[in-house]
Order: C-alpha cells, then sequence, then structure tokens
C-alpha cells in the first residue's frame, strides 16, 4: 500500500515537472516569435531604407556612402553563435541587434533626406522658381497647382525613380513657364518694380518711359491696369 501512494506521489512529481518543462517551452517559443517578429520588422525597415538608398544613387543624387556595418555584423555573429537546436538565445542577443538594424536605418534615413534637400535646392535654383512671384496674378495662379506639389515633394523624400523623375518633370515645366516669360532676364530695377506692383501697386509717377518701354518688350503691359487711387 506504502508503495503505490509512493509509485503514485512520484508520478505526481514527474507529471509536475513535465507541466513545468511544457510550459517553460512554450514561454520562451512565445518570446522568440515575439523577438523574431521586432527583427522581421526592423530588418524591413533597413531594407526599405537601402532600397532607396539604391535608387538615389541610380538617379544620380548625391548620396554620401554607406554606414559602417561593424556593428550590424558583430550583432549577427552573436546570435548565430548561441543559435541551436538545444539553446535559446538571451533577450540581450535579440536587443543589440534590432539596435543595429534600427541605427543602420537611421544613418541611412538621414543620408537619404541630406541627399534630398541637396538635390530640390539644387533644382529650384537652377529653374529661377523664386522668380514666380514676379509673374502676373493670372500667370502666378495658373502655377499655383504645380508649386504646391513641388513643395509637397520637397518635404517628403521619394522612395521610388517615378517620384524623383516626377518632382524633375514639375520643375522644368515651371521652369519652362518662366523662360516664355523672359521674368528670369528681367534687370534688377524690374524686378523691383514688379515686387511693388504685386504687393499692391505703386504710383504711376514712379515709373519711368525706360520702364515703360522694357515691360511692354516683354510683355507685361498687356498684364497692368491703370486705376485712379481710392485714397
Amino acid at each position: 500500500m506504502s508503495e503505490t501512494l509512493q509509485q503514485q506521489a512520484v508520478a505526481v512529481l514527474e507529471n509536475s515537472r513535465r507541466v513545468r518543462a511544457h510550459r517553460t517551452a512554450l514561454q520562451d517559443a512565445q518570446r522568440l516569435r515575439e523577438r523574431t517578429g521586432q527583427l522581421k520588422s526592423a530588418l524591413a525597415a533597413a531594407g526599405a531604407a537601402a532600397q532607396q538608398w539604391d535608387v538615389y544613387r541610380e538617379e544620380g543624387l548625391a548620396v554620401n556612402a554607406l554606414p559602417q556595418l561593424e556593428p550590424l555584423v558583430a550583432a549577427l555573429a552573436s546570435l548565430r553563435a548561441m543559435l541551436g537546436p538545444d539553446s535559446s538565445p538571451p533577450d540581450e542577443v535579440f536587443v543589440d541587434l534590432r539596435n543595429a538594424l534600427a541605427g543602420l536605418q537611421h544613418q541611412l534615413r538621414a543620408r537619404l533626406d541630406e541627399a534630398w534637400r541637396s538635390h530640390t535646392t539644387s533644382r529650384v535654383n537652377q529653374a529661377g522658381l523664386a522668380s514666380v512671384h514676379l509673374l502676373p496674378p493670372a500667370s502666378r495662379q495658373a502655377l499655383d497647382s504645380t508649386m504646391n506639389r513641388i513643395d509637397a515633394a520637397t518635404n517628403a523624400p521619394p522612395t521610388t525613380l517615378e517620384g524623383i523623375r516626377s518632382f524633375n518633370r514639375l520643375v522644368a515645366e515651371v521652369a519652362q513657364r518662366l523662360e516664355a516669360t523672359r521674368v528670369r532676364e528681367l534687370p534688377p530695377h524690374l524686378s523691383a518694380l514688379l515686387r511693388e506692383v504685386n504687393g499692391g501697386g505703386l504710383p504711376l509717377s514712379e515709373l519711368t518711359e525706360q520702364d515703360l518701354r522694357e515691360l511692354k518688350e516683354r510683355g507685361f503691359d498687356r498684364h497692368l491696369q491703370v486705376r485712379w487711387a481710392t485714397a
């Protein structure tokens, strides 16, 4: 009778051990799934940034060299060394690798943002888009939609070749319109005059015959009207 009780006690103890081991294995598996999911997300983000870097290089944007990969290589080696059929890498190894991937992504994004700012500034300056504000109101309004798209693209670095080329086409479109109006060729005194006109007007007495002649030569005279001042 006592042997039977002892055997039962041993059996219960063994069952308890198996249950605890099973629970521990399930918890460890859940931990590994969570850590693996986090690594997958970090790897996808870093991979997307690396792909965008390739796109910028292909389109000729001045992107700085790739960041140093030593931290990522070291973190990968640590994880690989602890992988095995009977081993379970600790959380610290996963965290180190995730941080290395996040660091790589951050450095890539910083380089991409810098390259895009440099590209947009260069294109806008070369096209003389600052001259748009010298155009007559109707001409400025006709370009409002395009200028808004240019502004939006400037503040949102594209991730594809088409995104870069779309921005370049928009800038070229405005540059062509400016070229047609010859507004970029205006001498400084006419540019100053048009800024005053667009800012609310100026007395007719401040216009010289030369001003009127030069405005007429450039076709601006048909956009200007002479009215009595209200005060």
